[in-house]
C-alpha cells in the first residue's frame, strides 16, 4: 500500500509539476513550523524526525514519501490535530474544546463541531468500546477527520492537486474526512484505499463500493 503511494505520488508530480501538494494524517498541525523548516533546509533530518513526532513506522513507511516531496520542492501539509486534544476530548467530552487556549484552537476545527454520530463507519469503531466512551470516542474521530478536511480545503487552490495520506477508516464510504471538506464539488475528490486478497479466496464485490480505486495485493 506505502508502495502504491509512492508510485502514485510520483505519477502526479511528473503530470502536475509544483501544484502537486502532499498531506499526511502521520504529521500533526502544530508541527507544520518544523516540516517547513526541513523542508527549507533549515534545520536537519534527524532534528526533524526528533521534533515531528514521526509515527513507529516512519522509516519504511512514510520516510520515502515525505523524502520525494522535499527533494522535488513539493509542500508537505500537516493535516491532523494535535493527539492530545483527540485525547482530552474522549476523556473529558467536546465541551472541553471551549477551554482551550487561541493558539490551541488554531490547530484543530473551528468551533462548534459538527458532530454526527449515527454514521456508519463511527457507530462500527465505537461499538468495540464500552457504551459509556462511546459519544467522546466518536467526537475525538470527527475532530480529528474536521481537523483533516479542514486543512485539505485551507491549502487546495485553483489547479492545485492534493494527494492525501490516511488510514482507510477515516474515508471509508466517503465518511468521515470527506463531508467535511468545504469548498470542493464531489466530483474533484477521489477515494483510493487498499485490501488484500487471501490465496484462494474470492474477495466479496461489497468491499469494492468502499472508494472509487480499491488496489488489490496478494
Amino acid at each position: 500500500a506505502h508502495q502504491s503511494e509512492l508510485l502514485l505520488l510520483q505519477y502526479l508530480h511528473q503530470q502536475h509539476g509544483t501544484h502537486l501538494i502532499l498531506g499526511m494524517e502521520m504529521f500533526e498541525a502544530d508541527v507544520q513550523p518544523i516540516v517547513d523548516e526541513y523542508f527549507s533546509g533549515l534545520i536537519n533530518q534527524r532534528s526533524f524526525e526528533t521534533e515531528a513526532r514521526v509515527w513507529g513506522n516512519y522509516a519504511k513507511d512514510y520516510k520515502p514519501l515525505v523524502e520525494y516531496a522535499r527533494e522535488n520542492k513539493l509542500r508537505l501539509v500537516a493535516s491532523n490535530i494535535p493527539r492530545r486534544y483527540a485525547n482530552s476530548v474522549y476523556h473529558q467530552g467536546v465541551q472541553v474544546l471551549n477551554n482551550m487556549s487561541k493558539e490551541a484552537k488554531g490547530h484543530f476545527a473551528k468551533l462548534p463541531l459538527k458532530v454526527d454520530y449515527n454514521l456508519p463507519s463511527y457507530r462500527a469503531m465505537a461499538s468495540m468500546l464500552p457504551d459509556h466512551s462511546a459519544e467522546n470516542f466518536i467526537a475525538s474521530q470527527a475532530l480529528k477527520d474536521a481537523t483533516m478536511g479542514q486543512n485539505i480545503s485551507k491549502h487546495v487552490k485553483k489547479n492545485d492537486i492534493l494527494l492525501h495520506v490516511h488510514g482507510a477508516y477515516h474515508s471509508t464510504n466517503g465518511e468521515g474526512i470527506v463531508p467535511y471538506i468545504r469548498g470542493l464539488r464531489k466530483e474533484h475528490l477521489l477515494l483510493i484505499t487498499t485490501l488484500q486478497q487471501e490465496e484462494g479466496k474470492a474477495i466479496d464485490p461489497a468491499a469494492f463500493a468502499k472508494a472509487d480505486f480499491t488496489i488489490v495485493s496478494p
